[in-house]
């Protein structure tokens, strides 16, 4: 993309210091950037435990949305795409009470209110699954944050089963889901969930 400067600012959002959301809206305000992507996703196998089920939400859900709030005030007019995953439509969440409280929440602090109690919940995995729910969560973050900041445009991206370490039976090639998460940011609209150029139901 030669018309682009890539930069990447890598972080370990399992262990999310002060220091290290500092250094991040440091590097916003210093470039000033057009356009921002979070990739944030941790996934395994179950059974899960409680502290394993925490862990899900520090990683999907509580980082990159303390990253995003953190930013905006310095992102006066930025394209911000958030890498969601087909697993963050509403369609995956099996309590119809949980995906009645994600479909409603009208701020940040009503979703980490649900994210908690989510986490605090013994029988969590069994209203949804631990990536699922906090994939889900990205996705009300989407929305909220775009209707609190109508000068931004932000919006959320599956790009396709992707292979990497994390999934080893991804179809596509990280350099296709690059591809696909690029042109997603030059025509999306504020607020919707994209797959294929094309907006999907949450």
């Amino acid at each position: 993309y030669p018309e682009c400067r890539i930069e990447s600012f890598i972080l370990d959002y399992g262990n999310l210091q002060e220091e290290a959301v500092a250094g991040f809206v440091g590097m916003v305000k210093a470039r000033q950037p057009a356009y921002l992507v979070l990739n944030a996703a941790m996934n395994s196998n179950g059974p899960w435990s409680q502290s394993d089920v925490a862990e899900f939400v520090a990683v999907n859900y509580n980082a990159p949305s303390r990253l995003l709030q953190a930013a905006l005030p310095h992102l006066p007019s930025a394209r911000i795409l958030v890498v969601i995953s087909n697993y963050g439509q509403l369609k995956h969440i099996k309590s119809n009470t949980l995906s009645k409280q994600l479909r409603t929440a009208a701020s940040t602090s009503g979703l980490d209110d649900i994210a908690q109690a989510y986490a605090s919940s013994k029988d969590a995995t069994r209203k949804a699954l631990p990536y699922a729910f906090t994939k889900n969560l990205q996705s009300a973050l989407v929305r909220i944050l775009a209707a609190q900041n109508p000068s931004i445009v932000i919006s959320g991206v599956h790009p396709g089963s992707v292979r990497t370490t994390m999934n080893t039976r991804g179809k596509i090639q990280p350099e296709e889901a690059a591809r696909r998460i690029y042109e997603t940011l030059l025509t999306m609209t504020s607020g919707h969930l994209y797959h294929n150029g094309k907006g999907i139901n949450w």
